[in-house]
């Protein structure tokens, strides 16, 4: 006999479920949600995303010892793409605000030095050593840091500090192989440490948002509905 007309067929229901996902990534939290697909969709591709995120950790780590950033701080070169990318980034965000920069990994590295040893480092040092990394022409760093053959560094303490960055990169360079391993969702939602990307036509995320102070006539702003868009 026929299935009652307001009953869900079990293929079609499948199809309309959220997948959750989630592994530690650069020593943080990662979470995947996608809605509409079904499990067994989703663990078809699975192992593709755990590569992935393999290759990207071993890119862009910077507490891993045999990472590629790692590896750059030691050498002062690398050809890995996506460490290329970041580091192409920072130069390109520096000389456009003169404000962010990826040059202070080995300043991070005295102030860390410093409070393990409860002793405040050389700040005439430091204070000479920011100048000069500011001084570097972020064209010359670039050129120096595509090469392939060995040599000196722009500066012999020159050391990238992707802290925060990484966690963008990743996941930007992320989203475009889920949404093709995964075409027929209908919404990609991908979280890493504070940063959250939603993609997807059908659906919305709204987000906990903090209060900040505001004066008497203002109004608090607690959340915040994204459609297409990343925070």
């Amino acid at each position: 006999s026929a299935a009652p007309v307001n009953q869900v067929p079990k293929s079609v229901e499948q199809t309309l479920t959220a997948q959750h996902w989630q592994q530690s990534v650069l020593g943080q939290s990662f979470q995947l949600t996608l809605a509409g697909i079904s499990a067994a969709d989703f663990a078809q591709h699975l192992p593709k995303l755990q590569q992935q995120l393999l290759l990207l950790q071993h890119s862009l780590d910077g507490t891993a010892t045999t990472s590629a950033i790692s590896r750059f701080n030691q050498s002062g070169h690398t050809t890995d793409p996506h460490l290329l990318k970041l580091l192409q980034l920072c130069e390109h965000w520096w000389q456009q605000t003169q404000a962010y920069s990826c040059r202070l990994g080995h300043i991070r590295q005295q102030w860390h030095q410093a409070e393990q040893q409860a002793q405040l480092p050389d700040r005439v040092l430091l204070r000479q050593q920011v100048r000069q990394l500011q001084r570097l022409d972020s064209t010359a760093v670039q050129t120096q840091l595509q090469q392939q053959a060995a040599g000196s560094k722009p500066a012999a303490w020159l050391q990238i500090d992707s802290t925060g960055l990484a966690t963008a990169i990743l996941l930007d360079q992320l989203l475009p192989q889920v949404q093709q391993w995964w075409p027929t969702a209908r919404q990609w939602r991908l979280q890493l440490a504070g940063i959250t990307l939603v993609s997807g036509d059908a659906m919305h995320e709204q987000l906990p948002w903090g209060q900040m102070e505001i004066t008497p006539t203002q109004l608090p702003l607690t959340r915040v509905r994204l459609q297409q868009q990343a925070l």
